[in-house]
């Protein structure tokens, strides 16, 4: 999981209230819901936020921002909840967060059929911005862009023949797919595609192939 910056919280944030319809002089929210507990022990996401909040406040900007953290749990059902009461609601001026495969892709159907803005920033699945839509962002390289980079690495370090592993999630196997398909046409032969082998028991058979 990347770690968040100010910057990358504050640009966020900003494009929230660019792309909205915001009236001046009005109070708005931007909702952020995260998984709470990953977040706060394994990511710097919360405290970006707070101190974009903080750099927000002191912008002379047209309307009045602040910025709610809410608890997805990494949980579909509570996400979906989640999402109709921001879409339900006109305070809620976007939304960044959810921030797994397995949840921001369908939910993200919730969000244009609704018409509010989200940005995922934590995931590189293509098909969550491929079609295009005008309420979808995503803050970091999609899949088709990081295959061709470390397939590019690979190439160049003499690879010729590889091995793809995925954690067994729907963001693992399509990058692995998008993996295998780039190192074919890059000339690596992938010897094998294989979901959450054991580093002990597996790795031996691997190395051999």
């Amino acid at each position: 999981m990347k770690q968040w910056t100010k910057p990358a919280a504050l640009v966020c944030l900003l494009t929230l209230i660019s792309c909205s319809s915001a009236d001046k002089g009005e109070a708005y929210i931007i909702a952020a819901p995260v998984p709470l507990a990953f977040a706060q022990q394994n990511t710097c996401f919360l405290d970006g936020v707070k101190l974009a909040e903080e750099d927000i406040q002191s912008m002379d900007l047209p309307v009045s921002l602040q910025v709610q953290v809410d608890d997805d749990n990494a949980d579909f059902s509570t996400a979906i909840a989640l999402a109709q009461k921001y879409i339900s609601n006109p305070s809620i001026i976007g939304v960044v967060g959810h921030w797994y495969s397995d949840i921001c892709l369908p939910i993200s159907e919730l969000y244009k059929k609704g018409e509010k803005t989200l940005i995922v920033p934590t995931v590189s699945i293509s098909a969550l911005t491929n079609p295009p839509s005008d309420y979808l962002f995503r803050n970091i390289p999609d899949d088709s862009q990081i295959a061709r980079k470390m397939c590019d690495y690979a190439v160049n370090g003499g690879v010729k023949t590889a091995v793809i592993y995925y954690e067994d999630s729907t963001y693992g196997f399509r990058m692995s797919a998008g993996l295998e398909l780039y190192a074919n046409s890059a000339g690596i032969d992938i010897a094998d595609r294989v979901c959450n082998p054991s580093m002990t028991r597996d790795l031996p058979d691997l190395l051999h192939k």
